[in-house]
């Protein structure tokens, strides 16, 4: 079954970039806790890790629709 994701990136006060998703259409923005995702301070470190799990999701079905960054 595939199903569709939202990402959203924020760059915090302490430097860090955090990931969130939630399900397409849904309200509810969930923090991903995965090692490299949550709270990475080196921006091209966390893109070629938001990568490699953007490849793991598509190989188990699931499809990115939206990605959000900080301006």
């Amino acid at each position: 079954m595939t199903r569709s994701v939202e990402w959203k990136i924020e760059q915090r006060e302490d430097g860090g970039f955090y990931l969130f998703e939630r399900e397409e259409g849904g309200s509810m923005w969930e923090s991903v806790r995965r090692r490299g995702l949550f709270g990475n301070r080196n921006k091209a470190q966390f893109q070629a890790t938001l990568s490699d799990y953007e490849k793991k999701l598509a190989n188990s079905g699931v499809i990115i629709i939206a990605e959000q960054w900080p301006v």
